[in-house]
C-alpha cells in the first residue's frame, strides 16, 4: 500500500473501509462505528490514542485542536482546509502525514482486512409511510442495523407500495407511537421476547394493555379484560398471554 491510496479512502462513517479509522474522531467521542473497527483491528482505545497524539499537530479551529483526528479529503471541511492552507501543507502532505499514522496503527498483519471490511455499509431501502400506508418510500441510506438503530438517509423517491389488501387494511385500524427506553430495559424486552418468540413491539402492547386494564375499575375493568386478554386459543395473534 502506498500513501497515495488514501485518495480513494472517504471516512469511516461514509461506508469506507476500516483503514479510515486513520480519519476517525477522539475516542472519548462516543461512536459505536470506530469503536467497532478498533475491535475488528484488535487494538485499544489506548493505542489509537497514543498514535494520534504521538503525531499530533496543532490546528487551530479543527476538532480537539489536532489534525490526527481531521477528517478524509473527500468531506467538505472548512476548518480542516484552512488549518493545512496556515501550516502550509498540500493535499499531498496531508495524505502523507496520514499514511504515517496509519503504519504506526494497524499491523502490517492486519492491513489487508483493513482496506477489505467495513462497518457501515451501503443499503437499499423501501419504506411505506404509517400515517398514509398508501405512501411510500425506496431510496439509499447509510449504516449498520447492527450497531445503531438509525440509517442516515442519501436519498429517496416517492412510490405506491406493493402491499397485501390484508396487511394495508390491518395497519389502516391501528396507530404507530414511539417508545424512548433505556438500554437496561430494551436488552431485558429483547431476552424476554426471544424466549417467547415474540417481537419487543409485542411485549410494550401487552404492558400498555395491562397499565390501562389497571387504571379501569369495577365492571369497567372486567368489560375491558375480557375485550383484551381472551383465551390463548382465542386470540392467536398475541405472544405472551
Amino acid at each position: 500500500m502506498r500513501w497515495e491510496d488514501l485518495i480513494k479512502l472517504d471516512n469511516l462513517c461514509n461506508a469506507s473501509p476500516l483503514a479510515s479509522i486513520i480519519f476517525c474522531c477522539k475516542a472519548t467521542k462516543k461512536c459505536p462505528f470506530r469503536d467497532e473497527a478498533l475491535r475488528i483491528l484488535g487494538i485499544s482505545k489506548e493505542e489509537y490514542t497514543e498514535v494520534k497524539e504521538r503525531n499530533r499537530i496543532e490546528a487551530k479551529g479543527t476538532c480537539y485542536g489536532n489534525l490526527a483526528y481531521c477528517c478524509s479529503l473527500n468531506v467538505q471541511c472548512e476548518a480542516r482546509d484552512n488549518a493545512l492552507k496556515e501550516l502550509g501543507m498540500t493535499p499531498s502532505d496531508y495524505l502523507k502525514y496520514k499514511y504515517k499514522i496509519l503504519k504506526e496503527l494497524i499491523p502490517e498483519s492486519k492491513l489487508q482486512l483493513a482496506l477489505k471490511e467495513r462497518v457501515v455499509y451501503l443499503l437499499a431501502f423501501e419504506a411505506v409511510c404509517l400515517n398514509n400506508v398508501d405512501a411510500g418510500y425506496r431510496g439509499l441510506a447509510l449504516g449498520n442495523p447492527e450497531l445503531v438503530d438509525n440509517l442516515h438517509i442519501l436519498n429517496y423517491q416517492e412510490i405506491t407500495p406493493k402491499l397485501d389488501k390484508a396487511v394495508r387494511d390491518s395497519i389502516k385500524k391501528e396507530k404507530f407511537i414511539s417508545v424512548r427506553v433505556s438500554k437496561t430495559t430494551y436488552d431485558k424486552l429483547a431476552d424476554i421476547a426471544t424466549l417467547n418468540g415474540c417481537s419487543i413491539s409485542d411485549l410494550v402492547r401487552d404492558a400498555i394493555d395491562v397499565y390501562l386494564s389497571l387504571q379501569t375499575s369495577g365492571q369497567g375493568r372486567e368489560k375491558y379484560l375480557k375485550d383484551n386478554y381472551k383465551l390463548k386459543e382465542e386470540s392467536e395473534g398475541r405472544c405472551c398471554r
